[in-house]
């Protein structure tokens, strides 16, 4: 897997030239052996050097462990370095760690990068599995394949890329003192196994794949490679979904280097189809599964088809969160409603979460809380629908405290008992005014005397 984390450190060097004479001269003394592995030829005094090599700079990986293979791309842009922990580092012109990949238990033995740095091939023993592996990624750091041979006693101990990185060349050597040469395509296709008597230690591939080389024990053989009529290469990186819409990336390259790619036909599976080079795009009318299926075709006739499945869905609307609660002034001590008032557009609301500002949340729909202090509190709602989308609300809550309100209370009863009674004092004055101002109605006269 790709490691996100720095590994190693870089090491600028000024730009100086090397005192050959003055190295050797360090190292004679301090080592005498090694003056027997410097021949006089090697004794050049530096002006007399044709060529003067600059340190640009240095990468050191950690102490624990040790680079055993290195590359360059043509143009000195990319340099791949292997270590025997089983990292894998791709490092620009200028130093900088581009990404690193650790391939576990594997045993790193060689490496080889495409002329523009596009492809990476890889070659590695895993001890534990009793198994060697040859390994492509790409530029940007994916694992395009890996390609394992299952033997005992046998150990990849050279890889070559060709120019393009259209062919991988596998130098693989047993204990038993014979020794397998494979060549594989871009795609991860068994092109040659070749077994021959003799320990391979090297091998390398011309730029268009039509010269091999490798040396077995003392001899060196040279391949001239005939190529049969293959169908084209065709590799399809995973799809990128957004909603209704579908883009795929992928690369193709002729089956053989006489060949080319003509044409690449889509089949969205939805009745469209079209011609169109990587990478591609359709968006599809409604939700649903569907096979895709694409075709590379060659000049030769020849054709190269992979299909992929996918499910493709409408963008989900998020939830309309809204919620209320009863009473609205509450008081501490009281119990609080509250009341859900989401839902979901395109779906339904699986999930509920309350904070109620004070320490304590509920997963109800619709819970009842008491506020034990009075004060103001940030009360949240959050939602969840069935496709996983969240959203949030927040309201405030003022909680009054239980004195204070009946004491307000206490007072607007006063008053109103003494609107009341001065109501009451002015109609009982107004009455007893108004019987005292009432005049008196005259006697009767007296009756007549009885005849």
């Amino acid at each position: 897997m790709k490691m996100p984390y720095m590994f190693g450190r870089l090491i600028f060097l000024p730009k100086h030239r090397l005192k050959q004479p003055f190295i050797i001269l360090i190292i004679l003394v301090v080592l005498p052996s090694l003056q027997y592995c410097l021949s006089p030829m090697q004794l050049v005094k530096a002006e007399e050097q044709k060529i003067i090599p600059t340190v640009i700079w240095r990468y050191e990986v950690p102490i624990y462990d040790v680079v055993v293979s290195v590359s360059v791309s043509s143009d000195g842009s990319y340099i791949v370095a292997l270590t025997r922990n089983g990292f894998f580092l791709l490092l620009s012109r200028d130093g900088r760690l581009l990404w690193n990949y650790s391939i576990g238990y594997y045993y790193i033995n060689s490496v080889s990068i495409s002329s523009d740095g596009s492809y990476i091939a890889v070659g590695a023993r895993d001890p534990l599995a009793s198994r060697d592996a040859i390994f492509l990624f790409s530029r940007d750091g994916r694992l395009l394949w890996n390609y394992s041979i299952y033997s005992i006693y046998c150990l990849v101990v050279s890889v070559s890329i060709s120019s393009d990185g259209s062919y991988i060349a596998v130098g693989n050597r047993s204990a038993f003192g014979y020794s397998t040469i494979l060549l594989l395509s871009r795609d991860g296709r068994l092109l040659l196994n070749y077994s021959t008597v003799g320990a391979v230690y090297s091998i390398s591939i011309s730029s268009d794949g039509s010269y091999m080389a490798t040396s077995l024990s003392n001899t060196i053989y040279f391949f001239g490679l005939s190529w049969k009529a293959l169908s084209p290469f065709l590799t399809l990186y995973d799809p990128q979904i957004a909603g209704l819409t579908v883009s795929i990336n992928g690369t193709t390259a002729p089956g053989y280097k006489d060949a080319k790619i003509t044409r690449i036909f889509w089949d969205w599976g939805d009745g469209f189809s079209e011609d169109h080079s990587f990478p591609a795009s359709h968006t599809y009318s409604k939700p649903g599964t569907y096979t895709i299926t694409v075709t590379a075709y060659q000049s030769d006739g020849l054709s190269t088809t992979k299909t992929l499945t996918l499910k493709v869905e409408a963008e989900n609307s998020p939830p309309i969160v809204d919620f209320s609660y009863s009473p609205p002034l509450p008081l501490a001590g009281e119990a609080v409603s509250f009341i859900d008032k989401s839902y979901d557009p395109d779906g339904n609301i699986v999930l509920w979460h309350w904070d109620f500002g004070d320490g304590t949340t509920s997963s109800d729909r619709n819970p009842t809380h008491v506020y034990v202090s009075p004060g103001t509190y940030t009360v949240t709602l959050t939602v969840r629908d069935n496709k996983g989308t969240e959203k949030s609300i927040i309201k405030i809550i003022q909680v009054e405290a239980v004195q204070t309100v009946r004491t307000s209370k206490s007072k607007y009863l006063f008053t109103l008992a003494t609107i009341m009674l001065g109501v009451l004092i002015v109609l009982t004055t107004s009455y007893i005014l108004a019987k005292r101002r009432t005049p008196k109605p005259p006697p009767l006269p007296p009756p007549p005397p009885p005849s």
